[in-house]
């Protein structure tokens, strides 16, 4: 019996390791493969083409796949282009099934685009925003709707924070989109794609962005709900930027797009539609 004991201690360590690694081990999958993805496969015995849709992410998905060289299939085809709306949490669902006239010969290819969001799902409904940042604290508006410099075709706001400002959430909603794991920035275009960010999808549909936000500067995680004025994460500046600040836009998911939507806000004693660039505004909780 103290054999048994001795040895149970002397494991125990290695058994709680292992605990802990499959406990943590579900929700570190999900945040890494939030975006939906198509995988196709082909059997060059059979023919058979088969597309599927994976979408970990808590919100629906939309996906768009076109072919290419349609030709070789055998069966002519009415479209070459196929539109699917997917639910959340799906792992692996069939779309489209093809056959390839000579398989061993051809290889059928194709486009595709997956964007999240759902434009059946939006009904806009007029909501007054918070300010995306605490109750009380003030910020300069540096770029506003339709900006000369990088937001001419969008509703898009611009406030200038020092790196680690706080950032709350402007409207409350569900987090569908996290990257925080660049520390790459700079003044041109080559660098969009390195902006850390959180988005939130509101309950009519559309989805708050909150961008340029610093390296590891995420509190919330894919799948968390948050509310109005809830500390989600700290400003920074990455991403394409050219100094620290907090860009803020809602869209609204369209047919394999999205579309940027014009805000209201509370202020201290009005309610804001048109907002001023180089212009303080301070945040009011109602």
């Amino acid at each position: 019996m103290k054999t048994l004991i001795l040895l149970f201690r002397r494991k125990l360590p290695w058994l709680c390791s292992i605990f802990l690694f499959y406990l943590f081990l579900p929700c570190t999958f999900a945040q890494e493969n939030w975006k939906p993805r198509i995988i196709a496969t082909q059997s060059n015995q059979t023919g058979e083409v088969s597309f599927y849709i994976q979408n970990l992410n808590a919100t629906d998905c939309q996906c768009e796949i076109t072919l290419l060289n349609s030709e070789i299939l055998t069966e002519p085809l009415i479209t070459k282009d196929y539109y699917f709306i997917i639910p959340p949490a799906t792992e692996r669902q069939l779309v489209l099934t093809f056959f390839i006239k000579e398989p061993q010969k051809y290889n059928l290819t194709y486009s595709h685009k997956c964007l999240v969001g759902n434009p059946e799902k939006v009904q806009p409904d007029n909501f007054v925003y918070m300010f995306p940042f605490p109750e009380g604290k003030k910020h300069l508006l540096t770029q506003g709707y339709f900006g000369r410099y990088s937001h001419q075709n969008e509703h898009a706001l611009d406030f200038k924070m020092r790196k680690g400002s706080e950032v709350v959430a402007a409207r409350g909603g569900l987090i569908i989109g996290v990257k925080e794991d660049s520390e790459k920035g700079g003044g041109s275009i080559e660098y969009s794609d390195d902006a850390n960010f959180i988005e939130i999808l509101h309950a009519d549909g559309t989805i708050a962005t909150y961008l340029h936000l610093n390296t590891k500067g995420s509190l919330v995680e894919i799948g968390d709900t948050v509310a109005q004025g809830q500390l989600i994460g700290y400003s920074g500046n990455t991403g394409w930027s050219t100094a620290p600040h907090l860009h803020f836009v809602v869209n609204k998911p369209i047919k394999m797009s999205f579309e940027s939507v014009a805000t209201t806000f509370y202020g201290k004693n009005q309610v804001h539609s048109k907002l001023r660039t180089w212009r303080w505004y301070q945040s009011i909780l109602r």
